[in-house]
């Protein structure tokens, strides 16, 4: 449970709220426009739902264990990966790829672990796992 939780708590950066925090100091960074900035966000999220549903046909096939382990490695590289990104394209894809990989396939994959091992208490063990996305929240 504690596992779930805490993959939970770390898809943060891939979140919306986050990218809020940032959104006028990488305007400020980039020179790029709100709306050019806004517009790739939006653009990079749609595709990173075609990334989602890839990652999850792997998680079907090699089990959520072994898929969250590639998962959570691309998405530490993609978090520090934005940190370069410094034009329009750079940011495209480091918005998809943290949508992607934060946002989407990390919170699916605990819950598919946290899923197949608990059967008695699984409502209690997916309430943590929910905790962590309240904590991600709360924290960053």
């Amino acid at each position: 449970m504690l596992v779930g939780a805490l993959v939970s708590f770390s898809s943060g950066p891939g979140q919306s709220f986050v990218f809020s925090i940032f959104l006028d100091s990488i305007i400020e960074d980039t020179g790029l426009s709100r709306t050019n900035v806004s517009m790739l966000y939006a653009v990079g999220t749609g595709v990173s739902a075609l990334m989602v549903m890839t990652v999850s046909r792997i998680a079907d096939r090699t089990g959520p264990r072994a898929t969250l382990i590639g998962v959570t490695i691309v998405f530490g590289a993609v978090c520090f990966g934005m940190a370069f990104a410094v034009g329009t394209i750079s940011f495209f894809i480091a918005f998809a790829a943290l949508r992607a990989f934060g946002q989407g396939s990390l919170p699916i994959n605990s819950t598919l672990l946290v899923a197949s091992w608990f059967v008695e208490r699984r409502g209690r063990a997916m309430a943590v796992v929910g905790l962590g996305f309240a904590a991600s929240n709360a924290v960053l």
